[in-house]
């Protein structure tokens, strides 16, 4: 949609839109005046769930920043610009999206947030790390950005403090340049993947391989199959898993899958690893069939 004076305003006159998606891409006309009737508009329009927002966050104003603050219906945001955009932008969407996960409305919806081509560099992604563990998304998407080894070592810092993230787009940064950073990063995210019990797809790039992932990446994603198997489930269930939750973790297991980008190149298959690890920390069913 571009920012047409008449399409324009019409659209932001209009009571609500009945529509459950939305890319905005203004031009150079785009004013103060019209973020603010956007602002508006959104929270008019309560069927409005997925938002994209292809602008300069410096045209991002109190009026829109707070409504799209109490927009409790949207359910997904993404900011992102395919032109040049000042370094400073990235800056802008580290305040704004951290002031949006910190201050969340009780009743907000948001579970998906995307910050791509925003210039974000270490400091600003160290930023919004720290607000993470209290934030109610499930997705973040961080891609194409200008993220280095420190930015990714804090993330990997505050994963056993995250309860609600479920996938993280990382890759496509600068912390991957580098084969050195690289390991280094990957090693301190399997680390923290060990006390994180939410976090099912975190994806790597192959490149680095060299025909066979390190036993870094292995540990990585072994975590990530725990994950998916429902591993949460031992954080409740202690000192074992009652017998009634067995079958739910046997369907969850069933449904594992390696990932794509690993292949067949891992030496047991992601399920009968996720099984192993269940059975080695909660053999309570084992338990009671001995009791028999």
């Amino acid at each position: 949609m571009t920012s047409s004076p008449t399409i324009l305003e019409i659209l932001l006159d209009a009571p609500q839109l009945e529509v459950e998606c939305l890319d905005f891409r203004p031009d150079e006309t785009f004013s103060c005046a019209l973020a603010s009737r956007l602002g508006n508009l959104i929270q008019r329009s309560v069927s409005l769930k997925c938002l994209g927002l292809n602008m300069h966050l410096h045209d991002m104003t109190p009026d829109l920043i707070e409504s799209l603050r109490s927009a409790t219906h949207l359910q997904e945001l993404s900011f992102w610009h395919q032109s040049g955009i000042p370094r400073s932008c990235g800056w802008f969407g580290a305040i704004f999206c951290g002031r949006l996960l910190q201050e969340h409305h009780p009743q907000s919806r948001l579970r998906y947030l995307s910050l791509t081509r925003m210039k974000l560099e270490d400091c600003h992604f160290i930023d919004l790390c720290q607000v993470l563990p209290e934030a109610q998304i499930e997705r973040l998407n961080v891609i194409y950005n200008r993220i280095g080894s420190r930015g990714i070592l804090e993330f990997a810092r505050q994963l056993p403090k995250i309860h609600g993230l479920k996938k993280v787009q990382i890759d496509e940064n600068l912390w991957q340049s580098s084969l050195l950073d690289y390991r280094e990063c990957v090693e301190a995210l399997a680390w923290g993947m060990k006390e994180n019990y939410c976090i099912e797809q975190l994806p790597l790039p192959t490149w680095h391989w060299k025909g066979s992932p390190k036993p870094h990446d292995r540990l990585l994603f072994y975590y990530m199959d725990l994950n998916r198997a429902g591993r949460r489930i031992l954080l409740a269930s202690n000192p074992t898993v009652p017998q009634g939750l067995w079958p739910l973790i046997f369907e969850r297991v069933g449904k594992i899958l390696p990932s794509k980008r690993l292949g067949n190149i891992l030496p047991f298959s992601s399920s009968s690893r996720a099984l192993y690890y269940f059975l080695q920390n909660r053999p309570s069913i084992i338990q009671s069939t001995r009791h028999e």
